[in-house]
């Protein structure tokens, strides 16, 4: 018996009822709108995703707030006390502090439940990319791993998963420090929009700069080109906020390059569409990461 609990945050992005069929479990994440605080669940439908990034487009204030080792504590024990293990898969340590707030938690919670385990796997990825591995390590229980098989397995996965993005409105990254405000500037008069990716360490990179959001999308077919084995029936995620007919236009170009590839289109959670703003497109795959 694999008597284990998969568990996500709500950053994941998961595929449309991929949350109902594996039993993955999914922690809530808190943001602020307009000084207001509010609880992302993962299961925002379309029309309330597109509200928030409506407020963002109207300039309204929008934060996010992490989840600190207490509120996994409260997570993760009732699962523990009715005598499950936690395989747990944390957005990515290079882009926020709730890994380490995770362990810390499981390292508390060890010494009250010794004969549980927990284990909390970085994922060095964020939206769709940690819901592939989510829905991955789900597959890999339903085969019959065990604990520690899934969690080895997934940590070699994790090097594989490919983030490719394209950032409209420069300024959201320039808050949070991941563009210098002169690029920011520069990006406004000069409609320059960056390609970033989510490197192995799990921080996000900037790896070049397109004049106009068509070359920035063209740019992104080309990326899954170079980096995916291309393989039948390949899952493939193009998460996008609140602009889904540039997703669409990506998927076009991808099908021309892999007509058998499974993609699948989903519209950004609010956690991290904090940090990047509005009309962001990503491709998220399997492939060779670097």
């Amino acid at each position: 018996m694999n008597e284990y609990e998969i568990i996500t945050d709500a950053s994941a992005d998961i595929a449309a009822g991929a949350r109902e069929k594996y039993k993955i479990q999914v922690i809530p994440m808190l943001y602020r709108l307009n000084g207001e605080d509010k609880i992302s669940y993962g299961t925002e439908s379309d029309e309330e995703k597109q509200a928030f990034y409506e407020a963002e487009r109207r300039g309204e204030e929008v934060k996010s707030t992490q989840i600190n080792p207490a509120a996994y504590e409260e997570k993760f024990e009732p699962y523990l006390k009715s005598g499950k293990d936690i395989l747990y898969l944390c957005l990515s340590g290079g882009l926020s502090q709730t890994y380490a707030s995770s362990v810390a938690a499981a390292e508390a919670l060890k010494k009250a439940y010794p004969e549980r385990k927990i284990v909390c796997i970085d994922s060095l990825s964020a939206t769709v990319g940690l819901g592939l591995l989510a829905e991955r390590a789900a597959k890999n229980r339903e085969r019959g791993l065990t604990l520690e098989e899934n969690a080895a397995e997934i940590e070699s996965a994790k090097k594989s998963v490919c983030h490719w993005f394209t950032v409209n409105d420069l300024d959201f990254l320039k808050r949070g420090g991941r563009v210098p405000a002169s690029l920011a500037a520069l990006g406004k008069i000069l409609h320059i929009k960056p390609v970033l990716r989510i490197g192995e360490d799990g921080k996000l990179v900037s790896i070049g700069k397109k004049i106009g959001l068509k070359f920035a999308l063209n740019e992104l077919s080309s990326l899954y080109s170079a980096h995916s084995e291309k393989s039948a029936g390949e899952e493939i995620r193009i998460v996008h906020c609140d602009c889904r007919q540039f997703a669409e236009a990506v998927e076009k170009s991808i099908l021309k390059i892999n007509p058998s590839a499974k993609i699948e289109i989903c519209a950004m959670s609010p956690i991290i569409g904090v940090h990047v703003g509005y009309d962001v497109v990503g491709v998220v795959h399997f492939g060779k990461r670097a």
